[in-house]
């Protein structure tokens, strides 16, 4: 599920993943997905911020929207 909202001058998005099977915690490498995804918030003046827990990912991005 991909839930956003646009708060104190930046776009938030929050993305959550719920696996079939409980997920083990953090991933011990970081992915092509991942990659991209730290690679462009960066680029954007953004942060970015995941949550591994058993029922799933929650991954939380800000962009500010001002220059």
């Amino acid at each position: 599920m991909v839930r956003w909202q646009v708060a104190d001058d930046r776009l938030r998005l929050d993305w959550t993943e719920w696996p079939v099977e409980p997920a083990p915690g953090a991933p011990g490498g970081r992915g092509f997905g991942s990659t991209r995804i730290d690679s462009a918030a960066r680029q954007l003046g953004g942060t970015i911020e995941r949550t591994f827990t058993s029922a799933g990912i929650v991954v939380r991005i800000a962009i500010p929207l001002t220059a």
